[in-house]
């Protein structure tokens, strides 16, 4: 167990740095691109967003598939299997790329005009933008299915570098657009350059390092049926999840302003960089899964669920406590006072809706691995008709709060939910005893620290203080010797086992 430990904290700390530095990033450049494009061409730069991630989708569950059915080959050291597979995806993406593509197209002129309240002076700049974003959604999705065989590869590192050189790119080149006097289109066209450089990289990298196979459009047969059918139903879960992620998005989108929507989606972006910290760990569990499950290793599977619930919400209590400790005055210094006086309770929810969403991780990611797509199904049909539901409902009501709200009650509802059904309930509840306890003892040192101080300096370094105390008894306290064991390997000298802690 331990080995599998150390491959899946190796693995998942690869994803972890890379979010922490693009997180980063954006906390520098957002609020550039942001007063510098204003609200309403940031709003447009939004909705480009929202549209190309709900049609990802469109890869009809082929993602997933291939991380599974990759991982397990390699596993068994059949490249020529691999081989099948990815050139049967590539089929699949490329169908999926181009009618993605023509539908953003096709529809840009109603969406604008029609659709999302834009201002008369901006019609002709949306639609130029949204017909950049038709060919930016085109490739990104063959990204997608190359950055799926690194995955099933296992090779986190590469796979990272490769998207976070991508993403600094795109994020450092939007802001020195912004800067210089650009505009939202300048901004998509510097995105579509650095996604086709990206994809680039990503094929060249995998010829070289795999000439076992390569990656040319070309369907078999037998391999398509196989991925279509554990694909079919984490399709029906994908575009679920898409509408979860986006749909809340869509729909306020009709009840409000577009300079509106970034009180909405820059939030967003940092739940779901917070999210992503938990995907850090997700995206790592996945093929390891999938390679576990091909050799019919049963009980590891099992450790591994209930030892990456502890791990993982030993990690998110403190980001939660103190994400509501300091969200107000954080969001004062980073956007400004105006922004923050509309955004503040938008993100106080989202850090709410991360807590949620991190504890169904290991299930969720234990179902897709495990062959058990139907509950995901079930999970992410909750988790979106719960959201779009609840926009629909309280938009018109509570503007981008209540689409806030409607995400965060999705979900509560969705993890509730797996928990119960996936009959981990208990298994989950057990783990969380200890990271629990320690987590109301943070919690209420947080508070009182929120009724006492409110300036961001003093509310910081109060939490530097309960983060620094809560590190350590969540290392001593909340985690197992052998857990301790595979996450000191990830530090320096962290080859040596210390006293009393077994390998």
């Amino acid at each position: 167990m331990s080995s599998t430990l150390g491959r899946l904290a190796r693995n998942a700390s690869f994803n972890l740095v890379q979010q922490v530095w693009l997180a980063a990033l954006s906390l520098v450049a957002t609020p550039v691109i942001y007063h510098r494009l204003g609200a309403d061409e940031y709003g447009l730069f939004a909705v480009v967003g929202v549209i190309t991630a709900q049609l990802f989708v469109l890869e009809f569950g082929f993602g997933h598939a291939t991380t599974k059915f990759v991982a397990a080959a390699a596993a068994r050291g059949e490249f020529e299997t691999v081989g099948k597979i990815v050139s049967t995806s590539a089929v699949v993406f490329l169908i999926s790329g181009l009618l993605g593509a023509l539908l953003i197209a096709g529809a840009s002129d109603l969406l604008v005009r029609s659709y999302f309240q834009v201002p008369g002076e901006l019609v002709a700049v949306g639609r130029r933008v949204l017909l950049l974003g038709a060919l930016l959604f085109f490739v990104g999705i063959q990204s997608n299915l190359l950055g799926a065989v690194w995955a099933g590869f296992q090779r986190f590192g590469i796979l990272n570098i490769l998207r976070g050189a991508a993403a600094t790119a795109q994020v450092a080149g939007a802001a020195a657009i912004a800067l210089t006097g650009g505009d939202v289109d300048d901004v998509v066209l510097w995105s579509l350059a650095v996604a086709l450089v990206g994809a680039g990289a990503h094929l060249v990298l995998l010829r070289r390092m795999y000439p076992q196979f390569a990656v040319r459009p070309r369907l078999d047969r037998d391999a398509f049926r196989e991925m279509w059918r554990f694909g079919l139903l984490l399709m029906l879960s994908g575009i679920l999840f898409q509408l979860f992620l986006s749909g809340g998005q869509l729909a306020l989108g009709h009840f409000v302003a577009v300079g509106l929507l970034p009180i909405y989606s820059i939030p967003f972006g940092l739940y779901r960089r917070l999210a992503m910290v938990g995907s850090s760990v997700a995206n790592a569990l996945f093929p390891l899964v999938a390679e576990m499950a091909a050799l019919g290793d049963r009980d590891r599977l099992l450790g591994v669920r209930a030892r990456g619930t502890r791990v993982l919400f030993l990690f998110t209590v403190p980001v939660v406590v103190c994400g509501l400790l300091l969200a107000t005055p954080f969001l004062r210094l980073w956007m400004g006072e105006a922004f923050a006086e509309g955004a503040a309770p938008v993100l106080q929810a989202f850090i709410v809706a991360f807590g949620f969403g991190v504890v169904a991780v290991p299930v969720t990611e234990l179902a897709r691995g495990g062959g058990r797509p139907a509950l995901l199904v079930v999970y992410t049909a909750i988790l979106a008709a719960v959201n779009v539901g609840g926009t629909l409902f309280l938009g018109p009501r509570l503007g981008v709060v209540g689409a806030a709200l409607a995400l965060t009650g999705a979900q509560a509802a969705g993890a509730v939910f797996l928990m119960v059904a996936s009959g981990a309930a208990r298994a989950v509840l057990a783990g969380l005893a200890r990271p629990a306890v320690l987590g109301a003892c943070l919690a209420a040192c947080a508070g009182m620290v929120a009724i006492l101080e409110d300036s961001l300096a003093l509310r910081a370094a109060s939490a530097l203080v309960l983060l620094s105390a809560y590190g350590w008894a969540a290392y001593r306290v909340g985690l197992e010797a052998e857990e301790r064991v595979a996450l000191g390997r990830l530090l320096p000298g962290g080859g040596r086992v210390r006293a009393g802690e077994t390998a």
